[in-house]
């Protein structure tokens, strides 16, 4: 009987070093995978921090744009505006000087500044003088017509960006 008992002792004992072992293998994977999944845990973590930070800085980026975009519009605005101030000064002088020129039935001459009583010649000239000066402000106005339709349309296309 003590040779039985010992024997149940005995193949105890294994059992109980099989389970030992078992329980420390299992606990030894389970570590394992604990720290595995910690490691993906904070590789995960920076990566998003990393993406955070990015999207902070497009975002401040972004703004930024805007803001110069804004100013940028406003200024374009307020050239338009002068543009187009400057454009009305014009066709309004401009029809002052045709009404003007109509009223006294004589081209060139009452629209002369500054040319007192000169010579015929001179008279000639105030009116060459006077024609190219309207020409010259004809081409004035229709870059500003230009230049006012360009700052429309390069507006409007920073605007749609």
């Amino acid at each position: 009987m003590v040779k039985i008992e010992r024997r149940r002792a005995i193949a105890a004992s294994k059992e109980l070093e099989k389970e030992r072992i078992a329980a420390a293998s299992a606990t030894d994977e389970a570590m394992s995978l604990i720290l595995r999944l910690q490691s993906q845990k904070s590789v995960i973590e920076m990566r998003a921090n990393q993406e955070r930070r990015l999207a902070e800085q497009k975002q401040q980026y972004d703004w930024e744009v805007i803001e110069s975009l804004r100013r940028m519009a406003a200024s374009h605005e307020s050239r338009r505006r002068a543009l187009e101030d400057r454009l009305r000064t014009w066709r309004r002088k401009s029809r002052m000087r045709g009404s003007s020129e109509r009223s006294s039935g004589v081209e060139g001459e009452d629209c002369f500044v500054g040319g007192g009583g000169g010579s015929e010649e001179s008279d000639g000239d105030a009116v060459t003088s006077y024609g190219e000066e309207e020409e010259e402000e004809e081409e004035e106005a229709r870059g500003l017509d230009d230049d006012v339709l360009r700052s429309s349309l390069e507006l409007d296309s920073l605007i749609e960006e």
